[in-house]
């Protein structure tokens, strides 16, 4: 085991003492178990110890590679409170909470209820996560790579005792196919086309089935297909051997899709997913496109079909309490998009296979 070489403190005032440990980006597809100092917290935040975090996307390519060593992150977090703060109401020591993204609560687009893009998300990360970026060590986001951090209080939510760790920590995902859900404004009886059926074309899939409309799931691979299936998708179609336009057409009577949601990179979907909708259509930008070139847009096309084009990414603060909610219930099942749990000594096996392209989400859980 290594020692971190930051060990001190951004906030200030404040003194480190007690050592936890961390997992760290070393070197392309490497990781080490290192230690660091501790957080101390600040009057209106809460300690969280880690239990368990989901290797999503950013952290696939963090892990791949990243242009700045040694690094951690780790967004998709669940943990449990162990200190309060003197100024925080609502929260006990032993609750499980899980960290939202990091929304300032003060700009314009928070008030207005567009956390997501909260102009001073890049400082508040910094303040949540316990470590200052300052060119020799880096965090991103909550860093739930490491064994504590000090979050405001305003940044968590808590998680149904009945919900797994392995599971609440895949509220963050949920969160984000929630936001992108409201933005379609689905209604009874809508047909929905996903393209692909990775964990957010599953976690769309179950969404859009409780809405109430019709889902027509788009994916090559078979064993996706059939998972799809399982999570309630009406049709799927494989686009590797027919048209995927004319199937969607088919399956309309010829209209097209009320909603189109791209949950994939793939370039040329682009345009087939302007082509599948219907008058009145929305298509929702899940997932940004490689390469990232413009796409051929008919404005004439967006104007006559009078069809929407939406941009979604991050959820919003209160896309986590209907996630934290959902799932407290037990109104989604949300283990069918769990790959498999590592303890955090396994994390460099946990982080292979979760950049394996048949992989849904792996999860490191800590002691």
């Amino acid at each position: 085991m290594r020692t971190g070489t930051h060990t001190s403190d951004y906030r200030k005032g404040k003194t480190m003492t007690e050592l936890m440990k961390g997992i760290v980006f070393t070197a392309p597809q490497k990781v080490e178990i290192m230690e660091f100092q501790k957080p101390t917290i600040k009057d209106n935040e809460v300690l969280i110890k880690t239990k368990a975090f989901a290797i999503c996307t950013m952290e696939q390519r963090l892990f791949r590679n990243s242009d700045n060593y040694p690094q951690c992150a780790g967004h998709e977090v669940c943990g449990v409170i162990e200190q309060v703060g003197a100024d925080v109401f609502g929260y006990n020591v032993g609750d499980k909470v899980v960290s939202t993204f990091s929304y300032c609560g003060y700009c314009e687009n928070c008030k207005r209820g567009r956390g997501s893009k909260c102009v001073n998300t890049r400082l508040q990360r910094k303040r949540a996560d316990g470590h200052a970026t300052n060119g020799t060590f880096v965090t991103i986001g909550n860093s739930g790579m490491i064994q504590y951090a000090a979050v405001p209080a305003t940044q968590i939510c808590k998680v149904g005792d009945n919900v797994p760790v392995e599971l609440a920590c895949l509220s963050e995902p949920l969160a984000c196919c929630l936001h992108s859900v409201s933005k379609t404004r689905a209604e009874f009886g809508d047909t929905c086309v996903i393209i692909g059926a990775g964990i957010m074309g599953i976690l769309h899939t179950k969404l859009f089935r409780m809405r109430g409309c019709r889902v027509i799931v788009s994916e090559m691979d078979p064993v996706r297909r059939q998972k799809a299936l399982d999570a309630g998708a009406n049709i799927v179609i494989d686009p590797s051997s027919c048209d995927a336009v004319e199937e969607v057409k088919k399956y309309t009577d010829g209209i097209g899709a009320d909603i189109v949601v791209n949950t994939t990179s793939i370039y040329q979907v682009g345009e087939q997913a302007l082509q599948m909708l219907a008058v009145y259509g929305r298509l929702i930008a899940y997932a940004s496109l490689h390469p990232a070139k413009p796409l051929e847009l008919n404005f004439g096309e967006v104007h006559y079909k009078e069809i929407e084009i939406i941009g979604t990414v991050s959820p919003r603060a209160e896309d986590f309490v209907y996630a934290t909610k959902l799932m407290k219930y037990s109104l989604i099942d949300m283990s069918d998009v769990l790959e498999q749990t590592w303890p955090m000594e396994e994390a460099q096996q946990a982080f292979e296979r979760a950049i394996a392209p048949d992989s849904y989400r792996c999860v490191v859980v800590y002691d």
